[in-house]
């Protein structure tokens, strides 16, 4: 398969080391969990979002190798999440038939539900959307890919009573 290997760790917590940001969300596998305090939040697992078109009726799950023929809008290649799924396509051994490259997850649900490209989004974006007639939302398997996020925020002293109240929030 072309291209070369995607890195299994990215470092984009900059802008808490540097004072930027007082907290932020990410996956924990990003986290370097020396220099930040980490708070788990939720682990998402992937799903594809598909027109109902695209997939036969009665199909509740597709393989990655298999989601990867289907035309495809994903993030844009710099952003972490779409990092993630290539790194899957790549380990299955297949490239996806990428078709719309988006700033958002938001557009690729609207593409899917216009019918012109299926997407691979976090279950959780599915569940807050809730049950749309336009599309089908199956279960990604071999592998099943499930990924950790969590509240990062600066490892120094007492702390900002709002990231005190950030942190109880999400606990």
């Amino acid at each position: 398969m072309p291209g070369s290997p995607i890195p299994r760790r990215w470092t984009s917590n900059r802008g808490i080391e540097e004072g930027t940001f007082d907290a932020g969300i990410t996956y924990t596998e990003a986290v370097d969990e020396q220099s930040l305090d980490v708070e788990h939040v939720h682990e998402e697992e992937y799903v594809l979002l598909a027109p109902t078109d695209m997939v036969a009726p009665g199909i509740e799950e597709i393989t990655w190798k298999e989601a990867s023929r289907l035309p495809m809008c994903l993030l844009e290649p710099g952003m972490q999440n779409r990092r993630i799924l290539d790194s899957v396509f790549y380990e299955v051994g297949v490239q996806p038939q990428v078709v719309a490259e988006l700033s958002g997850l938001t557009a690729g649900v609207v593409m899917a539900i216009q019918g012109a490209a299926a997407t691979i989004v976090p279950r959780g974006v599915v569940e807050a959307i809730g049950a749309l007639d336009t599309v089908r939302v199956v279960s990604l398997t071999d592998p099943v890919v499930r990924k950790s996020l969590c509240l990062v925020t600066p490892n120094r002293g007492p702390g900002l009573r709002t990231i005190k109240a950030l942190k109880q929030a999400v606990q």
